[in-house]
């Protein structure tokens, strides 16, 4: 026998969740627009070239979090969060292909490695990177972090997202007895949990209600994203490729006080596009005060 799984087992009426990921994506794409109609006011500004070099920035200190991971202690908490939830779209995506493109990839080994194991094993990661940037925002209180309502919201919504998809695992292997129930560990205890907790008649019943409140959780936070802090997941790397390249510390362009009409910026279309998209990137992290000299 095949290692696999049913993609929508126990689960009907599937094409509700593709009416519902129509408005899902037409809000998230206005709130896209939105800033994308914000940036153009600004003044142009060359920041295209030299492309690899762009793209060799992209790779470091984007999708490797090279800068982020020179703090040891927020650098750990936000990989955690960053490379759990990569690996969760991408795990995502083979779905959608195994099932929606009938391309039959999600078996085999592939199935128990990599869509069982590693999943839940980056899952739970990420579980821990919510976790540490709780404890670190709310216990340890650094001074340079400046807290709003939607920094516990968002982190909340995170550790819904993660907690419901382990519950609907581990009830689908706990229903199905999963012959390979090993290769997904979090699962099966979170099933075990459950089942300590509320009788096997009301397994199924739990399942569709968990799934279906798992997807309400997910494209509602897909729908939120360029409305919130969360934006940064585009703005941030789309601000490291457009980064300046010029040499640190170089002299800046004197002023002509006898003859310049304004001073610094007064109106935001005196911005440049790239200084309109610099303040959608910022995540307010506090960097900034800590190598302030005013704060020193």
């Amino acid at each position: 026998m095949t290692p696999t799984r049913e993609v929508y087992w126990n689960i009907t009426g599937i094409w509700l969740m593709y009416v519902l990921l129509i408005p899902t994506i037409l809000v998230f794409a206005y709130g896209i627009y939105r800033h994308y109609r914000l940036w153009r006011l600004g003044r142009p500004e060359n920041r295209f070239a030299p492309v690899v070099e762009r793209v060799r920035g992209l790779l470091v200190y984007a999708l490797g979090q090279g800068r982020i991971l020179r703090n040891i202690y927020g650098g750990l908490f936000h990989a955690l969060i960053f490379f759990g939830f990569v690996a969760l779209f991408i795990g995502t995506v083979v779905v959608m292909i195994h099932e929606d493109f009938g391309l039959r990839i999600m078996q085999g080994n592939f199935y128990l490695f990599f869509q069982s194991l590693s999943l839940d094993i980056f899952g739970l990661l990420c579980i821990l990177g919510v976790l540490i940037a709780l404890f670190h925002r709310y216990r340890l209180r650094p001074g340079r972090l400046n807290n709003t309502w939607q920094d516990p919201v968002v982190l909340g919504w995170l550790l819904a997202v993660l907690v419901t998809g382990f519950m609907i695992e581990g009830l689908r292997i706990l229903a199905t007895q999963d012959p390979w129930a090993a290769w997904s560990p979090v699962g099966l205890v979170v099933g075990r949990v459950l089942s300590s907790i509320a009788p096997p008649e009301f397994f199924l019943a739990l399942h569709v209600f968990l799934w279906w409140f798992h997807l309400a959780l997910a494209f509602g936070l897909i729908a939120w994203l360029p409305f919130s802090k969360l934006l940064h997941v585009f703005t941030a790397p789309a601000n490291i490729y457009f980064r300046s390249l010029e040499t640190k510390g170089a002299m800046l362009k004197p002023i002509d006080l006898e003859s310049a009409e304004s001073f610094g910026v007064k109106t935001i279309d005196q911005f440049t596009w790239k200084g309109l998209l610099d303040l959608d990137a910022c995540t307010e992290c506090g960097r900034c005060q800590d190598v302030c000299p005013a704060f020193a």
